[in-house]
C-alpha cells in the first residue's frame, strides 16, 4: 500500500465577501449504530474516505479545510490520529498520497455512538480540483477505536487500511453503507486563471517515453520544470509540446508548467 465519496451534503452554513463555508459528506445519515463497523480486529487500524471535490461536490476552486467530523463507535482513552492528504486517485490504498496535515484528537467512552468534530489546529487550503484523502487511525497497538456507521448508504466507498488485515474498499470486504466521515470548509470562488490552467491536459501518466501537455490558444507556456521526489530538476527538455522522459528511472516526478496564466504543478508517473 501507498501512504498515503454523489449523494451531495453540502449545506451552506455561512457567507463572507468572496468565499462560503459547507460541509460535505457522502453519508446519508449521519447515525451511528452500535456493533456495526467493519474493522480489523487486530488494532491498529486506518479509516479512509475520498473526497473528489470536483467530480463529487462542484467545489473548482481553492477549498480551506476547517474542521473533520466523524462518527465513533467504540472508543477508549486513548489519541486518535487525524491526517489529510492530497490524492492523485479515489482509491487511497493505491494512490499517490501527499500528507498535508496530522493532528491528534482523544476520544472517551462519552463519545460512543456520537459524532465527534475535530477542528484543525491550523487550516490547510488545497489546490482547486483537489482530491482529499482523510485518515481517522488507532495510534497506540491494543487500544481499541473503531470509527461510527452505519446502513443508511452512502454515494462513494469507505476504504481501511491494517498491517494484519490488508488495505481495502469496505466492499471488498463484503459490506456497504459505511463510516460517517464528513468535511468542513471555506469554498473560494474559482479565478479565471484557475479556470484557464484546468483546461491544461498532461498525458499520458503513466508514461513511457514522453508527457504532452496542451494548453488552450490563449495561454502561453513559458518553462515546463520535471523534479523528482527529492525537488532535484531532471532536465528533462520540453519541446513542441512533450517532455522527453525517455531517459528516467522509473518513479513518480513533479511536473511545474510555467504559464502566461499562472503556474500548473502535477505529480506525473514514469514506467
Amino acid at each position: 500500500m501507498k501512504k498515503i465519496t454523489l449523494l451531495f451534503c453540502a449545506l451552506v452554513v455561512g457567507f463572507s465577501v468572496n468565499a462560503q463555508v459547507v460541509t460535505i459528506s457522502h453519508s446519508t445519515s449521519q447515525e451511528v449504530v452500535a456493533n456495526n463497523t467493519v474493522a480489523c480486529p487486530t488494532e491498529p487500524t486506518s479509516y479512509w474516505r475520498v473526497f473528489d471535490l470536483d467530480n463529487e461536490f462542484n467545489i473548482q476552486g481553492e477549498f480551506e479545510v476547517t474542521a473533520i467530523e466523524f462518527g465513533v463507535e467504540i472508543a477508549q482513552i486513548e489519541p486518535s490520529a487525524i491526517r489529510l492528504y492530497i490524492a492523485d486517485d479515489i482509491d487511497p490504498t493505491s494512490a499517490n498520497l501527499e500528507e498535508i496535515y496530522s493532528g491528534e484528537i482523544t476520544l472517551t467512552a462519552a463519545d460512543q455512538l456520537t459524532v465527534v468534530t475535530y477542528t484543525l489546529t491550523t487550516p490547510v487550503t488545497l489546490p482547486p480540483f483537489a482530491k482529499l484523502a482523510v485518515e481517522i487511525a488507532d495510534t497506540v497497538d491494543g487500544v481499541v477505536f473503531r470509527i461510527g456507521s452505519n446502513e443508511a448508504g452512502e454515494s462513494a466507498d469507505s476504504w481501511l487500511s491494517s498491517d494484519t488485515c490488508g488495505a481495502g474498499s469496505v466492499t471488498s470486504f463484503g459490506f456497504t453503507n459505511h463510516y460517517v466521515m464528513n468535511v468542513t470548509g471555506e469554498e473560494q470562488p474559482l479565478s479565471v486563471n484557475d479556470n484557464l490552467l484546468a483546461q491544461v491536459s498532461i498525458y499520458p501518466t503513466p508514461a513511457i517515453d514522453v508527457i504532452n501537455i496542451k494548453t488552450p490558444a490563449s495561454m502561453e507556456i513559458n518553462e515546463v520544470l520535471l523534479f523528482d521526489l527529492q525537488g532535484r530538476n531532471t532536465g528533462a527538455v520540453f519541446s513542441n509540446g512533450t517532455v522527453n522522459v525517455s531517459g528516467l528511472s522509473r518513479g513518480v516526478y513533479m511536473l511545474t508548467v510555467n504559464t502566461s496564466e499562472g503556474t500548473l504543478t502535477q505529480k506525473v508517473v514514469k514506467k
